[in-house]
């Protein structure tokens, strides 16, 4: 990786289509980058921090594609949207006859799976205070055992976690182990917000655009330049999983090749009163958009799966 004009340009390495928001004109998120290639080389756990929609998951791929665990596994769990009764299985395995319905052989859980390879747990505040000491245990010892079982098995996995939480405060109200806590942040990323890098949305949001519109196989939509300072000045609560759904919206459902000052008016109206007046529509859209996976659904807004159940019972969502 090198800089040019205070521009991040990343290794030809990257290949997922969202890498393109981490190319930034901004000076405290390009040192971020920098440390994050840096400490991408080590193996100890990482804690990237930052408000729900800054792009915690791309990080942490990034930092995956950049180690040399590169060509191992790479898993992704999120510890919000698991129900509780099912994470240990997930994370440990199981031997067999561990429990009702369970298969004969066992089954790996996703850190023996991932074994050389790299385990992202995003919203890894969520996690139940005794599968934290089992975590622990893992981190410390570098071998898991299953589920009803009682023989350890060596892994060899490096620990990525992330949070939109004040995880000191948890320490503090005891809602997370603080062992654990040092353990997973032996390096600390914090990605800025949008709102913070402010001098990088116009790339973002023409990239975004053009691609949204190849993927709907529709003209490409240029932005005025009144309407770029109109997106300058929202404060994209949501960062880039807001702009992501407002360019979706805008590709499939302007109809002009020009989008103009009252164009983007119209649609960031409608963004900020989406949650207020037609928070019912926006979710059944979700539920649409990820073919009544409540999980992805879940994980698209930015919310744990319980918070999606309750909402659809709020709004008598079928």
């Amino acid at each position: 990786m090198y800089t040019s004009q205070n521009k991040v340009i990343l290794p030809n390495t990257i290949v997922n289509p969202d890498y393109f928001a981490f190319n930034t004109k901004n000076a405290a998120f390009e040192k971020t980058i920098q440390m994050s290639v840096k400490v991408s080389k080590s193996d100890a756990s990482i804690l990237i921090q930052g408000e729900s929609g800054v792009g915690k998951d791309y990080m942490a791929r990034f930092i995956h594609n950049q180690s040399k665990r590169r060509d191992y596994p790479y898993t992704a769990i999120n510890c919000a949207a698991l129900p509780r009764e099912l994470i240990s299985t997930e994370l440990f395995g199981y031997e067999g006859g561990a429990f009702t319905g369970a298969k004969l052989k066992g089954n790996q859980g996703k850190i023996e799976a991932s074994n050389k390879g790299t385990i992202f747990l995003d919203e890894i505040a969520d996690l139940p205070l005794d599968l934290q000491a089992t975590l622990l245990r893992i981190l410390e010892e570098k071998q898991v055992i299953r589920v009803g079982g009682t023989t350890p098995i060596p892994v060899n996995v490096r620990f990525l976690a992330a949070t939109n939480k004040n995880m000191k405060e948890l320490v503090e109200k005891g809602e997370f182990r603080e062992d654990l806590y040092y353990r997973l942040n032996v390096f600390n990323i914090k990605i800025p917000s949008l709102r913070e890098r402010m001098e990088d949305l116009e790339s973002i949001l023409n990239t975004m655009l053009s691609k949204a519109c190849e993927k709907a196989q529709r003209k490409k939509i240029s932005l005025t330049a009144k309407a770029i300072n109109l997106f300058q000045q929202h404060t994209w609560q949501g960062n880039l999983r807001e702009l992501r759904n407002v360019i979706e919206r805008i590709v499939y459902l302007h109809d002009e090749d020009t989008f103009d000052s009252f164009h983007a008016h119209e649609f960031l109206r409608a963004d900020q009163s989406a949650e207020k007046t037609s928070e019912r529509e926006y979710i059944t859209y979700i539920l649409h958009k990820t073919n009544g996976n409540r999980t992805e659904a879940a994980k698209e807004m930015g919310i744990s799966r319980s918070a999606l159940y309750r909402k659809i019972q709020k709004y008598s969502i079928e």
